[in-house]
């Protein structure tokens, strides 16, 4: 197989002198950001028995119990799409954290 003469390799792209810095910045923060979107959704499974012992609930109601918290999230992640279109990615990042915390 041959190759065409003027196919040239592709140039390595250069970085800002401080642009991984602030790269390994950025994904520390999505990582903490899906850290503890996760704890929030994950706790509730640790108290289900306390809470549907309280509330007198059946295994069904249980399973409700934990589909509305994903349905809730799924909602969540919808609406937070669309503002970040509509105002900005880091804007809503931003202030979904501060909702968060």
């Amino acid at each position: 197989m041959s190759t065409s003469a003027g196919v040239t390799a592709p140039a390595a792209a250069t970085s800002p002198p401080g642009a991984s810095r602030s790269d390994a910045r950025a994904l520390f923060a999505v990582c903490a950001a899906t850290l503890l979107v996760l704890m929030n959704y994950t706790a509730p499974v640790a108290v289900l028995p306390q809470t549907a012992r309280s509330l007198g609930a059946s295994l069904t109601t249980q399973t409700w119990l934990i589909n509305a918290i994903t349905l809730g999230l799924a909602a969540t992640l919808l609406v937070a799409g669309s503002l970040g279109d509509d105002f900005g990615r880091r804007r809503i990042f931003r202030a979904g954290l501060a909702l968060l915390a």
